[in-house]
């Protein structure tokens, strides 16, 4: 778990995310950011390679009492509007694939 230090790892990891290509899950908590000066978006930009897919998670919980009947949705981040904004977003390389 990386809580608040999410930029600091990504700009660390960035030759080790080049060269193995993860996918990786995180969470986007843009007020932090703001507040700690870092434009969080740029950063992440900045570690990832150019073709990285940026994939808003949604979970929908179909009821409390069965927890395993939540469905899970992907939807594609297009802009710095999309991306920044409180959420989880899986960062995925065109050559992972889901399901």
């Amino acid at each position: 778990m990386t809580d608040a230090l999410e930029d600091e790892v990504l700009a660390g990891a960035r030759e080790t995310i080049l060269r193995n290509r993860p996918a990786i899950l995180m969470e986007v908590a843009p007020s932090y950011y703001e507040r700690k000066g870092v434009d969080f978006y740029e950063r992440v930009l900045a570690a990832l390679p150019a073709d990285d897919r940026f994939l808003a998670i949604e979970l929908e919980r179909r009821s409390v009492l069965r927890p395993l009947g939540t469905l899970l949705s992907l939807t594609e981040i297009a802009d710095r509007a999309g991306f920044m904004r409180p959420q989880d977003v899986l960062l995925l390389p065109p050559e992972r694939r889901i399901g």
